[in-house]
């Protein structure tokens, strides 16, 4: 790769901008010239075997995550001229030389996946994992975090164990691993989901509502008594004629 970008190189960027996504952006594209400079900087530091072509579709790929930008990855895989194997591996590659690789979190998994509701059992799953490795419960090699992998598979085995739809093949991608060997953690983890998960029981408790139900009643039973009592005392007290209520008056 040459050190400067070109002309030419600007206008193959904004031309890749305008097939990989939907709305084509300026930022986007300024971005992306950022990142292929950057890269053409880091030449000397041992760059990857790939065309320019494919280092430009990688370098628009990063600034739309960056950005948070719809990106068509499939047919930026078809631009760069690669199998979807070496794609995510030259992509983690430059991701870690222009130093924007970042651990990812179950949570940003299960936004992202929009299953929110399973972050808690996921990230449960993990922890318990790593508990379990930790007391020799289980065996496997050290435990890196960091990896995506783990991430990936805890969401996957909480959408597996709740019957939740999750597209797997971007949890593969976002893995970094082949898929058999996700869906092997997966299936470890998996297997915790049933001593793990929490999920709230149907079943009502003698809670805040209760409590109150339990007062209404009860106040409406005592107002119940009061109004029989007054009646009955009502009934009790005797009836004065109006003869005796004109003699006790005038004697007054």
């Amino acid at each position: 790769m040459n050190t400067v970008c070109s002309e030419d190189e600007m206008k193959l960027l904004n031309k890749f901008v305008e097939k990989l996504t939907v709305d084509p952006s300026d930022k986007l594209t300024k971005k992306g010239y950022e990142y292929v400079r950057l890269l053409k900087l880091k030449q000397g530091a041992g760059l990857p075997n790939m065309s320019d072509t494919c280092a430009m579709v990688i370098c628009l790929n990063l600034a739309a995550d960056k950005l948070n930008i719809s990106f068509d990855k499939a047919q930026a895989v078809k631009l760069a001229a690669v199998n979807k194997r070496n794609y995510a591996n030259l992509f983690h590659t430059v991701e870690n030389m222009l130093g924007l690789d970042k651990p990812v979190t179950v949570r940003e998994l299960c936004v992202r996946l929009a299953c929110a509701d399973m972050s808690e059992l996921a990230q449960r799953l993990i922890d318990r994992y790593v508990r379990n490795r930790d007391e020799g419960l289980i065996k496997c090699p050290p435990i890196d975090l960091r990896h995506p992998m783990y991430a990936c598979a805890a969401v996957l085995a909480a959408c597996k164990h709740r019957k939740v739809k999750v597209k797997r093949e971007l949890l593969v991608d976002m893995s970094r691993v082949k898929g058999k060997d996700l869906d092997s953690l997966a299936a470890q983890l998996a297997a915790l989901a049933e001593s793990t998960d929490r999920q709230p029981s149907n079943k009502r408790g003698h809670h805040l509502i209760d409590m109150v139900e339990q007062m209404v009643k009860e106040s409406q039973h005592t107002s119940i008594n009061v109004d029989e009592n007054e009646e009955e005392e009502k009934d009790e007290k005797p009836q004065e004629s109006f003869a005796d209520w004109k003699k006790r008056m005038l004697s007054k």
